[in-house]
């Protein structure tokens, strides 16, 4: 697969949809995660996203997030 560059404007907006969609989980989810961890996995899984190579990121990104999830509730 050919490496395609990540534009800033994509990962901004990979950052506000995984915050929104951060925020969702934590008011469903019966327990409400803190400001802080909600950023910080929105900030990791932007990075992963932005750093994956040849689509890595498609496996990496729901992996990341699944386990840091499962750790912290």
């Amino acid at each position: 697969m050919v490496r395609h560059p990540k534009s800033l404007e994509g990962s901004a907006t990979f950052f506000v949809v995984s915050l929104a969609i951060l925020f969702g989980y934590s008011a469903l989810s019966g327990n409400p995660l803190h400001l802080g961890v909600i950023v910080g996995l929105a900030a990791m899984t932007t990075a992963i996203e932005n750093l994956g190579v040849g689509g890595l990121d498609n496996l990496l990104v729901p992996l990341v997030i699944g386990v840091a999830l499962e750790h912290i509730m």
